[in-house]
């Protein structure tokens, strides 16, 4: 398959995007919104065989511009996503989300109902108040770009631990995840997509764990497809369908399990 990559201009900054499969003329698009870089999305669109995708790096992710923003809320990551689509003439789409890009695509199709046909929530990570607070208070701290590359050491044990501890910054014996180390390849690939936007990750974290998923899932009106570990937000949105996946992971997931996500989004989005 041909993966393609681009830029779409946007007034707050160029968006990062990766298409695959035929024109989205031809058939409904796929849009997809990742977690830490579009090109993380590549394995599922593969595996989503001949039907248009597309992911997107929102501003601060990926190879997209930084934020222009001191405080961004989902609602400005959201409202850009939507404008890049329209540039894209893209007018009504399918929507996946993953994690922060979950949280993003949560408010896109609360913002624009009668663009979003389906929505595919993984890892949308639906918390308690108080569970928000920690995490938008120490999971991202600001970032120092200094001379003595403390950012590098920073985005390594980032990356690392985030494999190893959930959350990562809390490191005892209770908070292990026991899912091993990724191959080295992937880790020096994810450090390097955390170190390209060290100055936007703090804000980018922020807006996500700040993200009310108790007023806005409620809101989402179209049917949605979410995986095993998202119960809590299945029991939020009115029209919902789960799976028995985890979360699928570019780092982690073995071919069995993306090619068992892409065959339940194919499911979803040409049987729903």
């Amino acid at each position: 398959m041909n993966i393609r990559r681009d830029f779409i201009d946007t007034p707050q900054g160029q968006l990062h995007v990766v298409t695959a499969g035929p024109a989205a003329e031809t058939a409904m698009p796929l849009v997809m919104i990742p977690q830490m870089s579009a090109l993380e999305q590549v394995r599922l669109m593969v595996a989503l065989g001949e039907r248009p995708t597309i992911a997107i790096d929102p501003l601060g992710l990926g190879d997209s511009d930084p934020v222009p923003w001191s405080q961004p809320t989902m609602a400005d990551y959201a409202g850009v996503l939507l404008t890049a689509l329209s540039a894209l003439k893209i007018e009504r789409f399918d929507l996946y989300g993953s994690h922060f890009g979950a949280r993003a695509a949560t408010e896109m199709a609360v913002l624009a109902p009668k663009r979003v046909r389906r929505l595919i929530l993984d890892g949308a990570g639906h918390m308690d108040a108080a569970q928000r607070e920690d995490l938008a208070k120490n999971y991202v701290p600001p970032i120092a770009v200094d001379q003595h590359g403390s950012q590098i050491r920073w985005s390594w044990h980032f990356v690392r631990d985030s494999f190893l501890y959930w959350p990562y910054f809390r490191r005892e014996a209770k908070n292990s995840r026991i899912v091993g180390l990724p191959s080295a390849e992937a880790l020096h690939d994810r450090t390097v997509h955390a170190l390209k936007n060290v100055r936007s990750l703090d804000k980018n974290f922020r807006a996500a764990f700040e993200y009310p998923t108790d007023e806005k899932l409620p809101q989402v009106a179209c049917p949605t497809l979410l995986g095993r570990l998202d119960a809590a937000c299945a029991a939020l949105i009115p029209k919902t369908v789960q799976t028995d996946h985890d979360f699928y992971d570019s780092a982690e997931s073995d071919d069995a399990a993306v090619d068992a996500w892409a065959s339940s989004i194919a499911s979803f989005l040409d049987n729903s």
